[in-house]
């Protein structure tokens, strides 16, 4: 009887045995092996999920229509991405053409314009794009600390402006080619709304041309706004050397032109009492104004 009741409860425990294996699938795991893979499990989605750059920025800025959906999709990958990836990016959307949002890039991106070697080149081409309108946009700029000026400020205090950044709206009146160098005669027009006082041959000495060019823009930090811009000869004449000759400085076009401004001089072939001198510059960019790409 002892024997039955023994045989009988090894096969009851062998029972269950077999059903508990069959429920936990076959062997148990130690805590080593359960932890270990759902860990490795963890890391692996973790690098999936880790940010990446959205591919070139130019290509990247070409699928935005509006430049305030570029600037705003470049501000949002600074928080994926960094402040020097979406500062790339933002680039773009300036290259791209069309950019107006001038108070949207002093706003938003005031550390990267202060800081930035590059950032004159942007913020010029916002200008451009704006109309060319250079004095009442560089009170902004300056308000922001940025250190471009205008060439009338310069011409008043030439060697305290030595060496800084200026900028400023101009024709190109004549350019000559001296041993592969070339030599070019600008003509800086100011806008008429913004400069009442600039009246044509009003330093005496300096070239004047006759005549103003008017044209239609765009202003505006939200939307597309048709401004006309008249501009006239302020009777300043810069003179810039090239290391050769640019063929897309054509004569007769008006651009606005960043340079460093490197002093005046009296020009040689004068005959007047009192002649006004000449700015002496060298050629950083030059953009293509509003409606006259």
């Amino acid at each position: 009887m002892a024997s039955r009741l023994v045989k009988v409860g090894v096969a009851a425990l062998a029972a269950a045995t077999i059903g508990c294996a069959g429920a936990h699938g076959g062997r148990k795991e130690s805590a080593a092996e359960a932890f270990g893979a759902r860990s490795n499990e963890v890391s692996v989605a973790g690098a999936s999920d880790a940010p990446k750059k959205p591919g070139s920025p130019e290509k990247w800025a070409k699928q935005f229509w509006r430049p305030q959906d570029c600037a705003r999709a470049a501000r949002e990958l600074a928080q994926e991405l960094g402040g020097e990836t979406a500062w790339a990016y933002l680039k773009a959307c300036v290259a791209k053409g069309d950019f107006t949002l001038l108070r949207t890039l002093l706003d938003e991106w005031a550390e990267p314009l202060r800081t930035k070697p590059e950032s004159p080149k942007v913020v010029a081409h916002v200008i451009a794009a704006r109309g060319g309108t250079v004095r009442s946009e560089l009170r902004a700029l300056q308000g922001k600390g940025l250190q471009i000026f205008d060439l009338a400020s310069a011409m008043k205090q030439p060697k305290s402006f030595a060496g800084r950044s200026v900028l400023f709206v101009a024709k190109v009146d004549e350019i000559k080619v001296v041993k592969g160098r070339a030599e070019v005669t600008l003509l800086e027009m100011v806008s008429v709304s913004e400069a009442a006082d600039a009246s044509v041959g009003k330093h005496g000495g300096g070239r004047a041309v006759s005549g103003a060019t008017s044209y239609v823009g765009r202003q505006a930090d939200t939307v597309d706004v048709p401004v006309t811009h008249t501009f006239e000869p302020s009777g300043e004449v810069i003179l810039v050397k090239l290391k050769e000759p640019d063929p897309y400085l054509a004569a007769e076009r008006s651009f606005l032109f960043l340079a460093r401004f490197e002093g005046s001089r009296v020009p040689d072939d004068t005959d007047d009492d009192d002649p006004h001198p000449h700015a002496l510059i060298s050629l950083i960019s030059y953009y293509d104004i509003g409606a006259l790409r």
